[in-house]
């Protein structure tokens, strides 16, 4: 398999407007949100919204909420270290993911947005290679776990690119997320 397949590249999302992109990065934050730190309900519903909202108005941060964000994952992290590190890394990753989501939202067209959004979506399908890792995915014999599960985060990311482009101009956290479904052909048993 080539390692083309294991991450966006640029030139794939070159052609997206700001709000596509940044449409792009709330729905990889969705995409992973049955791995949200605890305690993240709150920040994590307001850190969508507030990317879903600029996506369509001039670029607006909000660097507070996406530290607390980034934060409640490291410190979900550090905690399960001893007891459950692939949870644990799961939660900082998805953590990661919304973070960079919101980071982008200060960022107008260029390299920097395409960077810090390819960054969030990496983030989002390391938590596929990690729970493929840790022997948390089923696959039938002869696949390997980690390819299976990477892919189809992938997949699923690389799925969104026509959506989002075609996307209206203003929607919120609901309208993105109901822009398709998050998987686009099942959701992986190991995804729910």
């Amino acid at each position: 398999m080539s390692v083309k397949a294991w991450a966006l590249r640029p030139t794939e999302v070159k052609m997206l407007s700001r709000a596509a992109m940044l449409r792009l990065a709330a729905r990889c934050a969705m995409r992973v949100e049955p791995w949200k730190p605890p305690g993240a309900s709150a920040p994590w519903k307001r850190g969508l919204a507030h990317v879903s909202r600029v996506a369509s108005t001039a670029p607006a941060g909000d660097a507070a909420l996406a530290r607390s964000i980034e934060n409640l994952g490291v410190r979900a992290c550090n905690r399960l270290d001893a007891t459950d590190e692939p949870l644990g890394q799961s939660h900082n990753y998805a953590g990661l993911a919304l973070a960079l989501a919101i980071e982008a939202s200060a960022l107008d067209v260029g390299p920097a947005l395409t960077k810090t959004v390819i960054d969030g979506a990496k983030y989002a399908a390391s938590i596929a290679a990690v729970l493929a890792h840790a022997g948390r995915v089923k696959v039938g014999k002869g696949k390997d776990p980690v390819e299976t599960a990477a892919l189809a985060m992938w997949d699923a990311i690389r799925a969104d690119l026509p959506v989002v482009a075609a996307a209206p101009v203003r929607l919120d956290a609901r309208g993105v997320r109901a822009l398709a479904p998050l998987w686009p052909r099942r959701t992986p048993a190991w995804a729910s």
